[in-house]
């Protein structure tokens, strides 16, 4: 599958200035239009439905100003209880990766914070801050106390397994590759989901579920302000691209064109993981090894779809669609979700 490349072709005025290029380079590009088009036309009709914003609107609160922080009923839990049900998650799936998590808990390479209330667990990995202990990049970690804390230490370790085989790689070099900065992404999502299908701990299968679908329905409502604005820069007239008002607009939509990775990567891990589940024992190790283990900053985009077998656009499209089916799944009996039409979008 080849993954074409284009840049969104906004007129960034405001980069005039040296410091604000520096910054803002002007030749990122975004991941592929295509490749692109063909996830939002799977994943926006279940937006588009309003059954998820009705199932996952209890789960997503305002939290000391911050909109839409997710808060699932259930156990409370400590620290050392979160590290051992992802741990127990990793043994089974990928023990090489478990064994990492045991070395950034034996070296203090986690920066551990705790938060002030429920729904603030954040997490970042940070491969730029590297130090002189010999970690090959930084966690920091912001914990809930709620299922939350399990869900992203299992997201930020699907970073972290990809920079401990990358030493000395060049990442803020390969930031500005919107689809190597996507496939990061997707590594992490992809042990996120590992962790909603764990079995680990059977009494929390409700509650993975719900998180599972609030985080989708957070994904899909940011895309879609993403291309709203997008859609709106694009229209400016070459006067009001000169405007004040006009430089804040690209400036906005430039930053969202550079950094809108987390909301396609959600929904293509969860199809890659799909594909993964079907595969054989012999296959998922290769998988794994090609994901997580290739070094020099991971594989390319399309040596990891060729694994999960897409050939073309319209595999791609089929396995968006199977990784969506799985997180719209009801989380009880006799509760679905209506697929509409997909819109015609087009970047």
């Amino acid at each position: 599958m080849d993954l074409t490349y284009s840049k969104y072709g906004i007129n960034y005025a405001f980069l005039d200035d040296p410091e604000s290029r520096a910054d803002y380079p002007s030749d990122v590009v975004y991941i592929p239009d295509a490749f692109f088009d063909a996830l939002i036309g799977e994943v926006l009709p279940a937006f588009e439905s309003g059954r998820l914003a009705e199932r996952v609107a209890p789960h997503l609160h305002m939290v000391e100003g911050r909109k839409n922080r997710i808060i699932i009923p259930g156990p409370s839990f400590t620290w050392e209880e979160s590290k051992k049900n992802v741990t127990a998650m990793l043994e089974t799936l990928d023990p090489e990766i478990a064994s990492l998590l045991e070395t950034l808990t034996a070296n203090g390479w986690i920066d551990l914070s705790a938060a002030t209330a429920p729904g603030l667990c954040e997490g970042v990995c940070d491969p730029t801050d590297r130090r002189s202990d010999g970690r090959p990049s930084t966690i920091r970690f912001t914990y809930d106390g709620t299922i939350n804390d399990p869900v992203y230490l299992s997201h930020e370790l699907g970073h972290f397994a990809n920079d401990a085989a990358s030493p000395g790689f060049d990442w803020e070099s390969a930031s500005l590759n919107r689809t190597a900065a996507c496939l990061r992404e997707t590594q992490a999502f992809f042990l996120q989901h590992a962790f909603y299908d764990s079995d680990c701990v059977p009494a929390l299968q409700g509650a993975l579920r719900q998180h599972c679908q609030a985080e989708a329905f957070q994904c899909l409502g940011n895309l879609r302000q993403d291309l709203a604005v997008l859609e709106k820069t694009r229209a400016l007239s070459d006067e009001e691209r000169h405007s004040h008002e006009g430089f804040e607009q690209q400036e906005d939509a430039f930053r969202r064109l550079h950094n809108n990775v987390h909301r396609p990567a959600f929904f293509i891990a969860a199809g890659l993981y799909e594909r993964f589940r079907k595969m054989e024992t012999t296959q998922k190790k290769n998988f794994l090894d090609l994901l997580y283990r290739s070094g020099n900053g991971g594989p390319a985009m399309e040596n990891v779809l060729r694994a999960a077998h897409i050939k073309d656009y319209q595999d791609f499209r089929k396995m968006v669609r199977e990784g969506l089916d799985r997180v719209l799944q009801p989380s009880a009996a006799g509760m679905t979700i209506s697929r509409a039409s997909p819109p015609a979008f087009s970047i």
